[in-house]
């Protein structure tokens, strides 16, 4: 069913995901139903407190972005790399979204800035942070819990979008 199709991704996964909802439309492609961003990584800047304070010992680290960043090779300025620096005209294009970070993940402050400027530009969002869990926690289904119970809110949540 072409109408309950949705993005996602976790991760730069989540950033692609985002720019690509965000432009379907404008590209002349059918628009996503929703988004689903996992602890999206959304402003290649690198300017969220929570990069500072969660960036050493919970898995991803500030220095693995500024890495990451670094071999990325794009303007971090240009809301194709950094979706937290489109516009609020260019987010209102932007289908439901779907938002998760984690609470011991340098992303986490991120995803909340994302759905807030989502929520201002029109965009019905939702978003959760799941407190006591690191970043990555989807692949971690099998060995924690609160991974797994988390993974089935998700799952729940997307199923409900997708009607």
């Amino acid at each position: 069913d072409a109408g309950r199709i949705a993005v996602g991704g976790d991760s730069f996964g989540g950033n692609l995901a985002s720019i690509l909802g965000r432009t379907a439309g404008a590209r002349g492609q059918r628009r996503p139903r929703a988004m689903l961003l996992l602890y999206p990584w959304l402003d290649l800047s690198m300017a969220a407190p929570s990069i500072a304070t969660l960036g050493r010992g919970f898995l991803l680290t500030s220095a693995m972005l500024r890495w990451f960043a670094g071999h990325y090779g794009a303007d971090v300025a240009d809301p194709d790399a950094s979706p937290l620096a489109a516009s609020d005209a260019d987010l209102a294009a932007s289908p439901p979204a779907l938002i998760y970070s984690a609470g011991f993940d340098p992303l986490r402050d991120e995803a909340g800035l994302y759905a807030q400027r989502l929520a201002s530009a029109g965009v019905a969002v939702r978003q959760r942070c799941f407190g006591s869990l690191v970043h990555g926690f989807a692949q971690m289904t099998g060995a924690v819990p609160a991974a797994r119970h988390a993974l089935d809110a998700i799952a729940r949540d997307l199923r409900q979008a997708l009607g």
